[in-house]
């Protein structure tokens, strides 16, 4: 919890991020209550009050004594460095959130406003042979959609250029 993000913690511990997020998320289960709040671009991960509870309660000698006996004798607590954590930090506060990029830029039409399943379906069945001209009921039958469904998409996506 010290470091700013789960990987950076991940990388620290030579653990895959998504199994690190599996297990907190199964403490986190288990104690019914979130230890962390996440991290975000530019934002690192905090923990939560019960997780400061037990970030404290995890140094009591007593604690540690217990974690000794479960884990064995080849087990040592991994601390990071402080500076560590810090570079860690300052990298992730230095990232910025990429431009959000408009896949409709440049293509001289007008977004829809809507792109559901049925319009993503017939839009594969389209490009399945862009240089073909179709009928709707061929482009409904390949996107698996009726005719009455099939029209008013085209429709809509020749409105929109």
């Amino acid at each position: 919890m010290r470091f700013p993000t789960l990987s950076a913690a991940g990388r620290f511990l030579a653990i895959k991020p998504e199994t690190l997020s599996t297990q907190i998320a199964r403490l986190e289960h288990d104690i019914g209550h979130r230890l962390l709040h996440r991290s975000a671009p530019g934002r690192p991960q905090t923990p939560t009050e019960r997780g400061h509870a037990l970030l404290e309660a995890i140094e009591q000698p007593n604690v540690r004594a217990l974690m000794a006996q479960a884990l064995g004798p080849e087990w040592k607590p991994a601390r990071p460095k402080r500076s560590l954590v810090r570079r860690e930090t300052a990298a992730l506060i230095e990232q910025r959130r990429p431009a959000r990029q408009d896949p409709w830029a440049g293509l001289g039409v007008r977004r829809p406003k809507q792109i559901g399943p049925a319009t993503t379906r017939t839009l594969q069945a389209l490009l399945e042979y862009p240089d073909q001209e179709r009928y709707a009921a061929d482009i409904g039958q390949r996107a698996g959609l009726g005719r009455g469904t099939v029209y008013p998409i085209l429709d809509r996506l020749t409105r929109a250029g």
